[in-house]
Order: structure tokens, then sequence, then C-alpha cells
């Protein structure tokens, strides 16, 4: 039995999409970073991103990255 065509692309597809896929989690967390400071009172450069968290370096304050999404969904609630 022949193998898959599709193992022959695949290597193809990663190194044309890790760049964009790169660059779209970067944005994401750089968004989310601003609205956690927004949320937590705290400056955005005070703000680590590990484990699905958002939380202010050296402290027990944090937002989980779904409450972040959920203030994001709200206009009224992100920093200006």
């Amino acid at each position: 039995m022949a193998a898959p065509v599709w193992h022959a692309t695949q290597p193809t597809s990663m190194k044309v999409c890790r760049p964009a896929v790169s660059l779209a989690v970067d944005r994401v967390l750089e968004k989310g970073r601003l609205i956690a400071a927004h949320a937590l009172e705290a400056a955005p450069a005070d703000i680590e991103f590990a484990n699905g968290e958002f939380r202010i370096v050296g402290t027990d304050r944090r937002v989980s990255l779904t409450e972040v999404a959920t203030l994001a969904a709200d206009p009224r609630r992100l920093p200006e």
C-alpha cells in the first residue's frame, strides 16, 4: 500500500503557515496583555502570560485568558 500523498506536502504547509500563526498569536497576546493590565489596574509591562493566565509579575493577582476574552467582547470594558 502506498503512503498517502499529503505526507509529502505537510512540511511545506507548515513552513508557509508557521510565521502567520506566530504573528497572530503574538498580536492576540499583546492585546490580551493590554486588556489584562487594564482589568488588574497595572502597567502592561508588569503583565506576563503563562499557563492560560495573565498575571502581574511578583504577585498572585491574575486573570484568565477566558476572562480577558469576555472583557474584550464588551467595548465599554476595554482600555481607551
